[in-house]
């Protein structure tokens, strides 16, 4: 049966986020601020301290707020417009004071309708306790003033948002994974400080190869594993390109399509030419040892990709593409889904559906169109949301 076009529609909206509040508090504007430019970026300028941490694309998340004290009705009407018109909703409960009445009756609500056992979890929760016992719920809270500084607190709520928005848009029993891809010579002091940073982020993992390489393992297999099942974080230094297996990473990255941040910190005036596979990855300065930035880039990266496969999955399970014949190309590159295209064509598979996550720009969508079509005859190449306004268009 044919999905209807607001649930076409929908299969476009994986997430949305309802921040919660009960009336006003200096830090909640602050965690709602760093909330809003981490799903929805945004540049530094001077009336923005904000967006020192996170600046960054707009990952396409509406982010809404509910001030439970302004009244309960409104509260439940825009949480419930929020559950119909997405896949999955999260709900940031920032609790700057203890619950009570009814107020501590509806998110009591929304914690049992969080724990349940739902292979498309439709609702997330995430309690920052600001206060001693503001939370007593199944779900775990996250402790704010646990997380660093004052100052960049906010920042790491938001981070957290980030982390567990990716978990339930898949298996929320995954944790997400960062690669440290790095030169010893001289990138050894900043992979070193970004570890530690990493520290302060539970349900993460970070692959550093002298601590992720158990003794009497195939070390480059393992290499090669942790490259494809992670986020790769590339700390581009002058002597990066001079590595091989800084290189052949990169490679990996490109081969796998998996999320890639470079973080620039050459120094040299004049560079060599480009040879990297560093084309539609986001690239982060960071001068001022701004850390948190390279963090943010990194999940928002892991964000982007994994919003796509949701929209995938979700045209596959309304039966409007075969999960079997669907081929998804995580990176609009060319060198990426020719490598894709020769691995499912090797393995014998036909494709009907090649899904990538944005259009390639005009000169090259030819070029992807015949390479697809070299492999796959007759195949449709395109995007979630070209898809859907094609459905939408043929519906009566």
């Amino acid at each position: 049966m044919a999905l209807t076009s607001e649930q076409l529609l929908k299969c476009l909206v994986p997430l949305k986020l309802v921040i919660v509040s009960n009336g006003p508090n200096s830090e909640s504007d602050a965690i709602r601020k760093a909330i809003h430019r981490a799903f929805q970026g945004g540049v530094s300028s001077p009336d923005a301290a904000d967006a020192y941490f996170a600046e960054g694309e707009d990952l396409g998340v509406s982010v809404l707020e509910v001030d439970f004290s302004l009244g309960e009705a409104d509260a439940r009407r825009v949480l419930k417009d929020a559950r119909d018109s997405a896949l999955t909703t999260l709900v940031v409960a920032l609790l700057h004071d203890i619950p009570a009445g009814h107020y501590k009756a509806w998110l009591g609500e929304i914690d049992d309708c969080a724990q349940e056992e739902d292979p498309e979890k439709q609702v997330g929760l995430l309690p920052v306790i600001m206060v001693d016992g503001a939370w007593r719920g199944a779900i775990e809270g996250l402790d704010y003033h646990d997380l660093d500084e004052y100052s960049v607190r906010p920042s790491h709520v938001a981070a957290h948002a980030l982390a567990l928005s990716w978990r339930l848009l898949g298996d929320e029993d995954e944790q997400l994974s960062l690669f440290i891809s790095h030169a010893k010579l001289d990138g050894l002091p900043l992979a070193h400080a970004f570890r530690n940073q990493l520290q302060n982020m539970n349900g993460m993992e970070c692959f550093y190869d002298t601590k992720s390489i158990p003794p009497g393992s195939s070390w480059k297999g393992v290499l090669r594993r942790g490259v494809e099942r992670s986020v790769v974080v590339a700390l581009r230094t002058n002597l990066f390109e001079e590595r091989a297996w800084c290189v052949q990473e990169m490679d990996w990255a490109e081969d796998f399509g998996c999320p890639l941040v470079i973080v620039e910190a050459r120094t040299h005036l004049v560079r060599a030419r480009e040879f990297l596979p560093t084309g539609g990855s986001p690239c982060v300065h960071v001068p001022d040892g701004n850390l948190v930035r390279i963090l943010q880039s990194a999940l928002r990266e892991a964000m982007r990709v994994r919003l796509f496969a949701r929209q995938v999955q979700a045209l596959e399970v309304g039966g409007e593409i075969n999960a079997a014949s669907t081929l998804r190309v995580p990176r609009t590159s060319l060198a990426t889904l020719g490598l894709r295209c020769a691995s499912m064509a090797g393995a014998g598979q036909k494709a009907t559906h090649v899904m990538i996550p944005e259009k390639f720009r005009e000169p090259h969508r030819r070029v992807a169109e015949s390479l697809v079509g070299a492999y796959f005859p007759g195949v449709w190449l395109g995007t979630p949301q070209t898809l859907v306004r094609e459905l939408v268009s043929k519906l009566p």
